[in-house]
């Protein structure tokens, strides 16, 4: 929650600076995973969503924000994180491809 309240911060700050902190303020409500579900008002929603759209790294790392759903009533959000869910649950019980070394073929 922490990494995702600063991620928030730092794109706020990169695109409006600190007078943004200030007035485009939102709050975390629950990570899960890769995934977060963030709380403003609706007066707030573009500048936030310009901000974490436009941010392209965070603490020296490339990553990418991708809004997936945007609604005043916190229900309509349950589909997406029912289906964020089970991408999750599904990734995680994929069995990982074995790293087997190759023996090299000899000749005689």
């Amino acid at each position: 929650k922490v990494t995702v309240v600063g991620m928030l911060q730092a794109a706020v700050d990169d695109l409006f600076g600190k007078v943004g902190l200030g007035l485009y303020t939102a709050e975390v409500l629950t990570v899960f995973g890769n995934n977060a579900i963030i709380s403003m008002s609706e007066s707030v929603l573009t500048p936030v969503w310009s901000s974490l759209t436009l941010l392209s790294s965070f603490r020296n790392e490339r990553c990418r924000v991708l809004v997936k759903k945007a609604s005043p009533f916190l229900v309509s959000i349950a589909d997406v994180v029912h289906k964020a869910r089970i991408e999750e649950q599904e990734s995680n019980s994929k069995p990982k491809p074995s790293k087997r070394k190759k023996k090299k073929a000899t000749r005689r």
